[in-house]
């Protein structure tokens, strides 16, 4: 039969919850139901609609793998300074490029101790987005550590699969 309000009702306990018809209609209760409990709700008469619908919706759904890629990575040559908000470094690409946008995991003794952010990127005292693999920069770090002449800085994107 047509889909009605009471069956909007006992799905609206659920997340992520899809109703569907097929050959059959949805009553205006129903419809209202749906979007005041926020159910995906929908009715099709052709049957290919209704599995690119499911397809889609599938997608939307499907759990998403976080996976970190390594697209540059630095040594710091000189700290200038450091205070409880950040620290002033200097450094030098070993490979790939730092991006001002970037996220840094600070690494000492090849064990990552944490993150900073990058407030400010210059390269020969110029302000600049992106300093590429064998050049010389200077960064101030937004990070809670204290960072050490060695300390390697990997710039890190996340990417959802």
């Amino acid at each position: 039969g047509d889909i009605s309000d009471n069956d909007i009702k006992q799905a609206g306990g659920s997340e992520n919850v899809l109703v569907v018809g097929f050959n059959v209609g949805m009553s205006n209760a129903a419809k209202d139901l749906s979007e005041t409990y926020g159910i995906t709700a929908a009715t099709f008469s052709i049957i290919y609609e209704l599995t690119e619908f499911l397809e889609e919706e599938l997608e939307k759904r499907r759990p998403r793998l976080e996976v970190k890629e390594i697209h540059g990575e630095a040594k710091i040559l000189r700290v200038f300074s450091t205070d409880n908000k950040g620290a002033v470094v200097g450094g030098k690409v070993k490979t790939g490029a730092i991006n001002k946008k970037d996220t840094l995991t600070i690494i000492r003794r090849d064990v990552a101790i944490g993150t900073a952010t990058i407030r400010e990127l210059q390269q020969a005292k110029q302000a600049t987005d992106e300093v590429q693999e064998g050049q010389e920069f200077g960064v101030m770090l937004s990070t809670k550590l204290s960072l050490t002449e060695g300390d390697k800085l990997q710039a890190v994107k996340i990417v959802q699969t």
